[in-house]
């Protein structure tokens, strides 16, 4: 492969990069801290650095890009290539545990470990924690957290760096009094783990550090690796801002990213690393790439508004586009979550029938579990879409637990969601379960037939009861609800996690009048719907979607609707007793924002169910950080919905017709 001569090159870059850009593509020596605002291409500014870097005569082995994903470092060394050709295959590029792995195979031996050593995955990971859960399960009496449970609570205090203790209290409460029990599982977890060398991906990152520590191994690693670029700086985590600053001794690392797109605290990750850049590496230029080249103007007039408000100290920049005219954000107030959905919908349908491709459509959530109403209504208006954050809501085990009560009770026959029901009772297995079906009408005539001595009879005994009733679908819910949520708390270690959506069914049960309406609502989810229907004949592969906004972080649509925008949901409930999780939250909202290029559309519904935070509360109050200084009046077009009323269509059914009809068979295929 041919490149380009350095005077080409350097031509190349004024024509295609801005000021900003080509100051830190050309940057040659010493730290540079690259603040780069949604959308500003700090893609192309990294390529072009390493680039640069090369036709300087840089050797190409001695430069490290580090990236958060293995698509990013090969999307920018095939980027790279076509400008100076196969030489850019030489730059050390990957992921930190990547990185790390590969280091760790020259220098196991500083740590303890054969450079030999086995990496467990996740599933891995979980099944040496659960041999360790079952020795220890034998001396305790008391119902114990699962093995993938034990697994990401010991993962997620070492990326924090907070005690599994304080972990187990924010994210499994239900489990604090078990928290040492839970450390002395860790503990030989980690014993198990360097005796038969071992190293989770967790372990990758810690023992890399720790080789770091000998100054012979940083040394040699600072001494190869003399220019480091890392992309995404604002989502490190502790043990990733000391590897950065142990391997960059030299000085020369240019660290990529945006302050204000800093959200994923849950994982470790802090916003103070790229505050504190500049002190951990002195004398460190300050580039902001500022020029949008996503969207529209008067989207980011709005996101430069909200994040102009942030009490937290940050690099300030103002994004801007040389982009002519775009439209308004349009804010829309909808009397529940029931017309914010059908809004949706309408208006999906409507930038579908003016050619907008729905891969180019996207519906975002703060949580996952926001998107309940909307899933439904997409169902049953034949939308296909894809979702990224969370399960779908139907697909959710807890929902079908519960959609499965509603099925026997209106399909007494219905033996599939019979064996989901009875295999929610303890002592209940395959074979008691195919007992109790083929026994049915006995059962409900009074007969034990050999299980009253089991323990599953009285569970058994209420269920039957719970199932013989027919009433409205919310009463009948109700009465569900009262038999499952006890089994829904032994069968799943984050069941409080799972209230959510099973608060969110509320008013969607409530809907409805008749049981057969309901579920035929809840199960119409065509396996077909992307050749065509209400669509009219697009493309196969068409799919919206719908994501948290943690997920949609890096991604673009040109029409974007941010639902459910109240205080509560956005900033999140959890989150108000901080100030730092509150600045999290506003920071969220700005990638949110971010995220349209043409059309951005947010809609706050009047939430009377409060969704996870149980009935009677209503969460009315649009989003804080819209409210503040008025942005709503003076960024957005505004749009108020009126409540329509629903009209029921009567249908008269003919008796048997007179004349008579051919026989028909009874299967149909």
């Amino acid at each position: 492969m041919t490149y380009q001569p350095a005077l080409e090159l350097a031509a190349q870059f004024k024509d295609e990069l801005n000021p900003n850009q080509w100051r830190a593509a050309t940057h040659l020596d010493g730290p540079m801290l690259v603040i780069a605002g949604a959308g500003s291409g700090k893609t192309k500014t990294l390529v072009y650095r390493v680039a640069h870097l090369i036709h300087q005569g840089i050797d190409p082995s001695s430069i490290l890009l580090l990236t958060f994903t293995k698509k990013s470092a090969y999307d920018m060394m095939r980027r790279a290539s076509s400008i100076v050709g196969d030489r850019s295959q030489q730059v050390a590029g990957g992921t930190f545990h990547s990185v790390a792995n590969m280091l760790l195979r020259v220098f196991a031996p500083t740590v303890g470990f054969d450079p030999g050593f086995t990496i467990l995955d996740r599933s891995d990971a979980d099944d040496l924690i659960g041999v360790i859960r079952g020795n220890w399960l034998s001396r305790l009496d008391v119902r114990f957290p699962k093995k993938s449970t034990i697994g990401s609570l010991i993962s997620r205090a070492v990326n924090t760096g907070k005690s599994l203790e304080s972990v187990i209290a924010e994210d499994s409460p239900n489990f604090l009094e078990m928290a040492s029990d839970i450390r002395q599982i860790a503990i030989e977890y980690t014993e198990r783990k360097r005796t038969s060398q071992l190293m989770d991906y967790d372990d990758l990152l810690l023992f890399f550090r720790e080789a770091l520590e000998n100054r012979l191994v940083a040394d040699q690693i600072s001494e190869q690796y003399r220019y480091m670029m890392i992309d995404e700086y604002q989502d490190t985590n502790a043990i990733q801002c000391d590897i950065i600053r142990m391997m960059g001794r030299h000085g020369n690392v240019m660290a990529v990213g945006d302050d204000a797109q800093s959200i994923y605290s849950f994982r470790g990750a802090s916003i103070q690393h790229i505050l504190d850049f500049p002190t951990h590496f002195p004398n460190t230029q300050v580039v902001t790439l500022d020029q949008n080249y996503r969207s529209t103007q008067p989207i980011l007039d709005l996101t430069n508004a909200v994040i102009g408000q942030s009490t937290h100290s940050h690099y300030t920049k103002v994004l801007f586009t040389n982009q002519d005219g775009g439209a308004r954000p349009v804010y829309i107030e909808a009397m529940d979550e029931r017309a914010q959905s059908q809004y949706v919908k309408t208006q999906i349908l409507a930038f579908r029938e003016e050619g907008v491709s729905l891969n180019d459509m996207a519906v975002l959530i703060r949580s996952g579990y926001h998107s309940n109403d909307l899933e439904i209504e997409l169902n049953a208006s034949g939308i296909p879409f894809q979702k990224f954050g969370g399960f779908k809501f139907l697909e959710t085990a807890h929902i079908k637990d519960v959609v499965a009560y509603l099925k026997v009770i209106q399909n007494p026959s219905d033996e599939i969601s019979w064996s989901r029901v009875l295999g929610l009772l303890d002592g209940v297995g395959a074979k008691t379960i195919s007992r109790i079906i083929s026994n049915l009408d006995r059962l409900r005539a009074g007969e034990t037939i050999g299980l009253h001595k089991k323990r599953c009879w009285d569970g058994l005994k209420q269920l039957l009861g719970v199932l013989e009733n027919r009433d409205l679908p919310a009463k009948l819910l109700d009465r569900i609800l009262a038999h499952y949520l006890p089994l829904m708390t032994i069968r799943y270690d984050d069941h409080h996690r799972r209230m959510g959506d099973i608060e969110s069914l509320k008013p969607i049960v409530a809907r409805f009048d008749s049981l057969p309406l309901l579920l035929s609502d809840l199960s119409l989810d065509p396996p077909e719907l992307s050749q065509g229907g209400v669509l009219g004949g697009g493309s196969d592969d068409e799919r919206l979607t719908i994501s948290t906004i943690h997920s949609a972080k890096g991604l673009e649509w040109q029409v974007v609707f941010l639902i459910s925008m109240v205080d509560g949901y956005l900033p999140s409930m959890q989150s108000l007793g901080s100030d730092d999780q509150i600045e999290e939250e506003r920071r969220l909202l700005y990638v949110a924002l971010t995220r349209a290029k043409r059309y951005l559309m947010i809609l706050k519904p009047h939430m009377e169910s409060g969704g996870r935070f149980g009935s009677g509360v209503a969460l009315t109050e649009p989003c804080r950080f819209l409210t503040q200084s008025n942005l709503i009046a003076h960024y957005t077009n505004q749009i108020v919905l009126k409540k329509e009323s629903r009209r029921h269509r009567q249908w008269v059914v003919p008796g048997s017709l007179d004349s008579p009809q051919p026989s028909r068979k009874k299967y149909y295929f």
